[in-house]
């Protein structure tokens, strides 16, 4: 099992991964967070992948990272199927839905506002965390927690996706070093 956080995708191309998740990496490459994203094939399916972080988003990023991977801008008809895991005390403030080790962060089935995720705590207690910072308790569970038994030794390293470096600072090259 992964002890790190991690987002697992169905239903999708590995070129569409890799151009959302380049997407991803250059929006927001000045947090920190999208440098080294590592995107993995799940052996058995050329459909299914797993992406890890090696440097851990706070909350607010990983749920933003679920959701645009759900809504990824200029793919049309597009109907994956996320759910990011995240470790609980990776969270330094206060928060309603604590209990456990593990959230599960997905985008609800009935959302139609595409600027919040769901979340369901190991207790099975769920919750609505919207991107303007607001977290709010939903009585009725949509999905039930499930931690999948994720072993890496089934997934193939497609690539690490790094920021596209800014060329524009770069000093123009002089006429003589051309050839």
């Amino acid at each position: 099992m992964l002890k790190e956080d991690f987002i697992l995708i169905e239903n999708v191309a590995e070129k569409d991964m890799l151009t959302i998740l380049s997407n991803i990496v250059n929006m927001y490459a000045d947090s920190g967070f999208t440098e080294g994203i590592q995107l993995f094939k799940n052996n058995n399916s050329d459909r299914r992948f797993l992406v890890t972080f090696k440097n851990t988003p706070d909350l607010e990023h990983f749920a933003y990272f679920v959701n645009y991977i759900y809504y990824p801008e200029g793919f049309e008809a597009f109907k994956p199927i996320v759910n990011g895991f995240y470790q609980v005390n990776h969270i330094e403030k206060v928060i309603d839905f604590k209990p456990g080790d593990w959230l599960q962060i997905y985008v609800s089935k009935n959302d139609s506002t595409y600027d919040n995720v769901s979340m369901v705590n190991t207790a099975n207690e769920s919750f609505l965390f919207d991107f303007g910072g607001k977290t709010k308790k939903i009585p009725l569970t949509e999905e039930k927690y499930c931690m999948p038994a994720i072993d890496k030794a089934e997934y193939a390293l497609v690539k690490v996706i790094r920021p596209v470096s800014d060329t524009s600072q770069e000093i123009p090259k002089p006429w003589w070093k051309f050839w």
